[in-house]
Protein backbone atom coordinates (compact mmCIF):
# COMPACT_ATOMS: atom_id res chain seq x y z
CA UNK A 1 0.00 0.00 0.00
CA UNK A 2 1.10 3.68 -1.28
CA UNK A 3 -0.20 6.89 -0.24
CA UNK A 4 0.37 10.44 -1.74
CA UNK A 5 -1.24 13.17 -0.02
CA UNK A 6 -3.73 10.88 2.03
CA UNK A 7 -4.87 8.71 -0.97
CA UNK A 8 -3.79 5.14 -0.70
CA UNK A 9 -3.21 2.56 -3.68
CA UNK A 10 -2.10 -0.94 -3.81
CA UNK A 11 1.25 -0.57 -6.34
CA UNK A 12 2.82 -3.62 -7.92
CA UNK A 13 6.19 -3.48 -6.54
CA UNK A 14 7.61 -2.93 -10.47
CA UNK A 15 6.03 0.51 -9.85
CA UNK A 16 7.77 0.85 -6.91
CA UNK A 17 10.57 2.84 -8.19
CA UNK A 18 8.21 5.44 -10.24
CA UNK A 19 6.22 5.88 -6.99
CA UNK A 20 9.02 6.45 -5.08
CA UNK A 21 10.31 9.35 -7.63
CA UNK A 22 7.10 10.76 -7.90
CA UNK A 23 6.56 10.82 -3.85
CA UNK A 24 9.97 12.55 -3.91
CA UNK A 25 8.30 15.49 -6.70
CA UNK A 26 5.35 15.64 -4.22
CA UNK A 27 7.50 16.31 -0.85
CA UNK A 28 9.18 19.04 -3.19
CA UNK A 29 5.77 20.81 -4.78
CA UNK A 30 5.74 22.74 -0.95
CA UNK A 31 8.33 24.60 -1.67
CA UNK A 32 7.02 25.87 -5.05
CA UNK A 33 5.61 29.30 -5.32
CA UNK A 34 5.43 29.71 -8.71
CA UNK A 35 3.56 27.73 -11.48
CA UNK A 36 1.80 26.21 -8.45
CA UNK A 37 -1.31 25.23 -10.59
CA UNK A 38 0.29 24.25 -13.25
CA UNK A 39 2.92 22.03 -11.32
CA UNK A 40 -0.55 20.68 -9.58
CA UNK A 41 -1.94 19.49 -12.35
CA UNK A 42 1.36 17.71 -14.20
CA UNK A 43 1.74 16.31 -10.88
CA UNK A 44 -2.02 14.69 -10.61
CA UNK A 45 -1.69 13.41 -14.35
CA UNK A 46 1.27 11.41 -13.59
CA UNK A 47 0.12 10.21 -10.34
CA UNK A 48 -3.20 9.12 -12.71
CA UNK A 49 -0.89 7.83 -15.44
CA UNK A 50 0.90 4.84 -12.28
CA UNK A 51 -2.51 4.56 -10.89
CA UNK A 52 -4.11 3.31 -14.14
CA UNK A 53 -0.59 1.59 -15.18
CA UNK A 54 -1.17 -0.43 -11.80
CA UNK A 55 -4.74 -1.39 -12.29
CA UNK A 56 -3.98 -2.36 -15.69
CA UNK A 57 -0.77 -5.07 -14.32
CA UNK A 58 -3.24 -6.08 -11.73
CA UNK A 59 -5.80 -7.08 -14.19
CA UNK A 60 -3.49 -8.36 -16.62
CA UNK A 61 -0.13 -9.61 -14.98
CA UNK A 62 2.70 -8.88 -17.81
CA UNK A 63 6.69 -9.45 -17.14
CA UNK A 64 7.71 -9.33 -20.71
CA UNK A 65 10.67 -7.20 -21.87
CA UNK A 66 8.89 -4.76 -23.71
CA UNK A 67 7.14 -4.05 -20.48
CA UNK A 68 10.14 -4.06 -18.18
CA UNK A 69 11.59 -1.40 -20.79
CA UNK A 70 8.82 0.05 -20.96
CA UNK A 71 8.45 0.87 -16.81
CA UNK A 72 12.02 2.15 -17.19
CA UNK A 73 11.23 4.49 -19.29
CA UNK A 74 8.73 5.60 -17.09
CA UNK A 75 11.15 6.01 -14.20
CA UNK A 76 13.78 7.63 -16.06
CA UNK A 77 11.93 9.77 -18.41
CA UNK A 78 8.57 10.18 -17.65
CA UNK A 79 8.51 10.85 -13.66
CA UNK A 80 12.29 11.86 -13.56
CA UNK A 81 11.36 14.86 -16.01
CA UNK A 82 8.39 15.37 -13.52
CA UNK A 83 10.49 15.86 -10.48
CA UNK A 84 13.25 17.62 -12.60
CA UNK A 85 10.80 20.50 -13.08
CA UNK A 86 9.58 20.82 -9.39
CA UNK A 87 12.83 20.82 -8.00
CA UNK A 88 13.92 23.89 -10.51
CA UNK A 89 11.08 25.53 -9.07
CA UNK A 90 11.32 24.63 -5.47
CA UNK A 91 15.20 25.46 -5.38
CA UNK A 92 16.33 27.56 -7.71
CA UNK A 93 14.71 31.10 -6.33
CA UNK A 94 12.52 33.99 -6.97
CA UNK A 95 14.95 36.06 -9.68
CA UNK A 96 16.36 32.57 -11.47
CA UNK A 97 12.40 31.56 -12.39
CA UNK A 98 11.73 34.83 -13.12
CA UNK A 99 14.50 35.26 -15.71
CA UNK A 100 14.15 31.76 -17.16
CA UNK A 101 10.51 31.70 -17.80
CA UNK A 102 11.23 30.33 -21.14
CA UNK A 103 13.17 27.37 -20.14
CA UNK A 104 10.40 26.74 -17.82
CA UNK A 105 7.51 27.11 -20.12
CA UNK A 106 9.94 24.31 -22.14
CA UNK A 107 10.39 22.25 -19.56
CA UNK A 108 7.27 21.68 -18.20
CA UNK A 109 5.81 21.38 -21.80
CA UNK A 110 8.11 18.51 -22.15
CA UNK A 111 7.02 17.10 -18.80
CA UNK A 112 3.47 17.49 -20.05
CA UNK A 113 4.58 15.47 -23.45
CA UNK A 114 6.08 12.69 -21.47
CA UNK A 115 3.28 12.15 -19.25
CA UNK A 116 0.97 11.69 -23.06
CA UNK A 117 3.68 9.35 -24.72
CA UNK A 118 3.83 7.25 -21.23
CA UNK A 119 -0.33 6.80 -21.33
CA UNK A 120 0.52 5.30 -25.23
CA UNK A 121 3.16 3.76 -24.35
CA UNK A 122 1.20 1.43 -21.61
CA UNK A 123 -1.67 1.63 -24.10
CA UNK A 124 -4.04 4.05 -21.85
CA UNK A 125 -4.45 6.66 -24.86
CA UNK A 126 -8.29 5.82 -24.39
CA UNK A 127 -8.12 7.44 -21.03
CA UNK A 128 -6.57 10.62 -22.29
CA UNK A 129 -9.13 13.48 -22.73
CA UNK A 130 -7.03 15.68 -24.51
CA UNK A 131 -9.27 18.49 -25.12
CA UNK A 132 -10.26 18.78 -21.68
CA UNK A 133 -6.83 18.26 -20.57
CA UNK A 134 -5.25 21.32 -22.56
CA UNK A 135 -8.36 23.42 -21.11
CA UNK A 136 -7.56 22.35 -17.44
CA UNK A 137 -3.86 23.03 -18.35
CA UNK A 138 -4.17 26.55 -19.91
CA UNK A 139 -6.78 27.62 -17.07
CA UNK A 140 -4.06 26.61 -14.63
CA UNK A 141 -1.15 28.73 -16.45
CA UNK A 142 -3.85 31.91 -17.10
CA UNK A 143 -4.56 31.88 -12.72
CA UNK A 144 -0.55 31.36 -12.64
CA UNK A 145 0.18 34.28 -14.39
CA UNK A 146 -2.83 36.22 -12.57
CA UNK A 147 -0.68 35.44 -9.32
CA UNK A 148 2.12 36.17 -10.52
CA UNK A 149 1.40 39.48 -11.63
CA UNK A 150 -0.39 40.73 -8.33
CA UNK A 151 2.84 39.30 -6.78
CA UNK A 152 5.08 41.40 -9.00
CA UNK A 153 3.08 44.51 -8.25
CA UNK A 154 2.90 44.01 -4.29
CA UNK A 155 6.80 43.52 -4.26
CA UNK A 156 7.43 46.36 -6.44
CA UNK A 157 5.73 48.84 -3.97
CA UNK A 158 8.90 49.35 -1.83
CA UNK A 159 13.07 48.96 -2.61
CA UNK A 160 12.79 46.75 0.70
CA UNK A 161 10.68 44.36 -0.82
CA UNK A 162 11.93 44.62 -4.07
CA UNK A 163 15.28 43.26 -2.83
CA UNK A 164 14.17 41.18 -0.49
CA UNK A 165 12.98 39.06 -3.49
CA UNK A 166 15.56 39.39 -5.84
CA UNK A 167 18.27 38.33 -3.45
CA UNK A 168 16.16 35.38 -1.94
CA UNK A 169 17.86 31.96 -3.70
CA UNK A 170 15.65 29.80 -1.71
CA UNK A 171 16.33 30.76 1.60
CA UNK A 172 19.91 32.19 1.25
CA UNK A 173 20.70 35.82 0.60
CA UNK A 174 22.59 36.07 -2.95
CA UNK A 175 25.77 39.18 -2.61
CA UNK A 176 24.48 42.34 -3.75
CA UNK A 177 27.29 42.68 -6.51
CA UNK A 178 25.89 39.11 -8.28
CA UNK A 179 22.10 40.39 -8.22
CA UNK A 180 23.11 43.78 -9.89
CA UNK A 181 25.33 42.21 -12.73
CA UNK A 182 22.20 39.67 -13.59
CA UNK A 183 19.28 42.43 -13.41
CA UNK A 184 21.24 45.03 -15.22
CA UNK A 185 22.35 42.90 -17.93
CA UNK A 186 18.68 41.43 -18.32
CA UNK A 187 17.11 44.97 -18.44
CA UNK A 188 19.20 45.65 -21.46
CA UNK A 189 17.48 42.88 -23.39
CA UNK A 190 13.87 43.96 -22.55
CA UNK A 191 11.95 46.05 -25.60
CA UNK A 192 10.81 49.56 -24.98
CA UNK A 193 6.96 49.33 -24.12
CA UNK A 194 4.63 51.62 -23.51
CA UNK A 195 2.53 48.74 -22.02
CA UNK A 196 5.39 46.23 -20.47
CA UNK A 197 4.08 43.10 -19.05
CA UNK A 198 4.43 42.71 -15.26
CA UNK A 199 7.73 40.87 -15.61
CA UNK A 200 9.20 43.81 -17.23
CA UNK A 201 8.04 46.51 -15.43
CA UNK A 202 9.36 44.35 -12.51
CA UNK A 203 12.78 44.33 -13.95
CA UNK A 204 12.81 47.80 -14.72
CA UNK A 205 11.90 48.49 -10.76
CA UNK A 206 14.20 46.41 -9.49
CA UNK A 207 17.42 47.86 -11.44
CA UNK A 208 16.02 51.23 -10.09
CA UNK A 209 16.11 50.09 -6.69
CA UNK A 210 19.28 48.57 -6.92
CA UNK A 211 20.77 51.87 -8.04
CA UNK A 212 19.41 53.48 -5.15
CA UNK A 213 20.88 50.64 -2.74
CA UNK A 214 24.22 50.98 -4.90
CA UNK A 215 24.15 54.79 -4.40
CA UNK A 216 24.91 54.83 -7.87
CA UNK A 217 23.74 58.54 -10.11
CA UNK A 218 23.62 56.28 -13.19
CA UNK A 219 23.72 52.62 -14.08
CA UNK A 220 27.10 50.40 -13.94
CA UNK A 221 29.07 49.81 -17.05
CA UNK A 222 29.23 45.68 -17.43
CA UNK A 223 32.30 44.09 -18.32
CA UNK A 224 31.50 41.87 -21.85
CA UNK A 225 33.18 38.89 -19.76
CA UNK A 226 30.78 39.30 -16.37
CA UNK A 227 28.17 36.55 -15.52
CA UNK A 228 26.38 36.15 -12.82
CA UNK A 229 25.08 32.64 -11.31
CA UNK A 230 21.49 33.55 -12.43
CA UNK A 231 22.30 33.58 -16.34
CA UNK A 232 23.59 29.64 -15.69
CA UNK A 233 21.56 26.84 -15.03
CA UNK A 234 23.36 23.42 -13.53
CA UNK A 235 22.77 20.40 -11.65
CA UNK A 236 25.38 18.88 -8.76
CA UNK A 237 24.33 15.15 -10.21
CA UNK A 238 26.21 16.53 -14.01
CA UNK A 239 29.35 16.51 -11.99
CA UNK A 240 32.17 16.49 -14.62
CA UNK A 241 35.05 17.04 -12.75
CA UNK A 242 36.94 18.60 -9.85
CA UNK A 243 40.47 20.41 -9.02
CA UNK A 244 42.03 22.48 -6.39
CA UNK A 245 39.70 25.47 -6.79
CA UNK A 246 36.34 23.87 -7.29
CA UNK A 247 34.33 21.91 -9.55
CA UNK A 248 33.23 21.29 -13.47
CA UNK A 249 29.41 21.13 -14.46
CA UNK A 250 27.73 20.16 -17.59
CA UNK A 251 24.94 22.79 -17.71
CA UNK A 252 23.66 25.36 -19.40
CA UNK A 253 24.59 29.07 -20.18
CA UNK A 254 21.62 31.01 -22.03
CA UNK A 255 20.02 28.13 -22.72
CA UNK A 256 23.15 26.48 -24.89
CA UNK A 257 24.35 23.40 -23.00
CA UNK A 258 28.27 23.95 -22.47
CA UNK A 259 30.50 23.21 -19.90
CA UNK A 260 30.56 25.47 -16.61
CA UNK A 261 33.74 25.43 -14.12
CA UNK A 262 32.45 26.28 -10.36
CA UNK A 263 35.38 28.09 -8.97
CA UNK A 264 35.72 30.94 -6.82
CA UNK A 265 33.58 33.86 -8.68
CA UNK A 266 31.42 34.86 -11.31
CA UNK A 267 33.27 35.60 -14.53
CA UNK A 268 33.51 34.22 -17.62
CA UNK A 269 36.73 33.69 -18.65
CA UNK A 270 36.83 31.07 -21.81
CA UNK A 271 35.07 31.15 -25.41
CA UNK A 272 31.38 29.98 -26.02
CA UNK A 273 31.75 26.64 -26.52
CA UNK A 274 33.63 25.63 -23.07
CA UNK A 275 32.82 28.12 -20.50
CA UNK A 276 34.55 28.30 -17.37
CA UNK A 277 32.27 30.40 -14.40
CA UNK A 278 34.55 31.69 -11.10
CA UNK A 279 32.03 31.26 -8.08
CA UNK A 280 33.06 32.29 -4.85
CA UNK A 281 32.75 29.59 -2.14
CA UNK A 282 29.84 30.41 -0.11
CA UNK A 283 31.94 30.32 3.20
CA UNK A 284 35.11 32.37 1.62
CA UNK A 285 32.53 35.02 0.26
CA UNK A 286 33.15 37.04 3.47
CA UNK A 287 36.77 37.21 3.54
CA UNK A 288 37.23 38.58 -0.08
CA UNK A 289 39.20 41.68 0.13
CA UNK A 290 39.17 44.58 -2.41
CA UNK A 291 43.04 42.92 -3.28
CA UNK A 292 41.57 39.46 -3.83
CA UNK A 293 38.92 41.08 -6.21
CA UNK A 294 41.44 42.69 -8.01
CA UNK A 295 43.73 39.97 -8.87
CA UNK A 296 40.50 37.58 -9.67
CA UNK A 297 39.51 40.73 -12.45
CA UNK A 298 43.24 40.58 -13.47
CA UNK A 299 43.05 36.71 -14.31
CA UNK A 300 39.70 37.35 -16.12
CA UNK A 301 41.13 39.96 -18.22
CA UNK A 302 44.67 37.82 -19.03
CA UNK A 303 42.45 35.03 -19.97
CA UNK A 304 39.73 36.99 -22.00
CA UNK A 305 42.56 38.84 -23.49
CA UNK A 306 44.40 35.49 -24.84
CA UNK A 307 41.08 33.94 -26.57
CA UNK A 308 41.62 35.16 -30.03
CA UNK A 309 38.22 37.16 -31.12
CA UNK A 310 36.99 34.41 -33.73
CA UNK A 311 36.84 31.80 -31.29
CA UNK A 312 35.26 34.04 -28.76
CA UNK A 313 32.08 34.87 -31.15
CA UNK A 314 29.29 37.39 -30.81
CA UNK A 315 28.35 35.56 -27.35
CA UNK A 316 31.05 36.77 -24.82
Amino acid sequence: MAEILGISLTIPAVLNGAWKILRGAYDLYGGVDNRKEEVKILLERTRGLIEKIAESLQSHPNHSPSLSAALKTLETSTCMTVKSVVETLAQKGFLWILMHADKIDREIHGAEARVDDAFALFNLAAHLNVASSTAEIAKARENDRTALSIQLQSLASSDVTILQAIRDANGVQRRMEEVLIAIYKHVETLPRSQDPTPEDAFFRSAATSLQRASNRRSAPVLASWMVSSLEVDFRQEDLIGEGSFGRIFKGEWNGAVRNLEVLIYHYLIVHTQVVAIKQMYRQDATILTSQDRKAIETEVRIWFATVAPSSRGGNT
